[in-house]
């Protein structure tokens, strides 16, 4: 926790002006967040230059426990995840 508060104090002191910070933050999530395409208004639309990046296919996507075995290798994993459950796949149920 103490690397991650010196890591934002160096961030503030690197930016004269707090917007600047909280728009750099806000730039770097959205590179960050899937887009739905087929919705009619993004959270982002208002947001100018910003290019929506597409929802993978689910084909494309690593799987949850790859994600986490990544995460689980990381230099700054402190074993934060003490549990985990496996559930048998399910198929998608969808509505009309």
């Amino acid at each position: 926790m103490f690397r991650r508060l010196q890591a934002a104090f160096r961030l503030i002191l690197a930016y004269p002006s707090a917007d600047e910070v909280v728009l750099l933050l806000q730039a770097a999530g959205r590179d960050h967040v899937p887009i739905n395409t087929s919705s009619k208004q993004s959270v982002f639309s208002e947001i100018e230059g910003h290019e929506h990046k597409p929802v993978p296919d689910p084909k494309d996507r690593p799987t949850v426990d790859a994600i986490i075995t990544e995460i689980s290798s990381q230099e700054w994993y402190l074993g934060q995840i003490i549990y985990k459950r496996v559930f048998e796949e399910k198929k998608a149920q969808t509505g009309q």
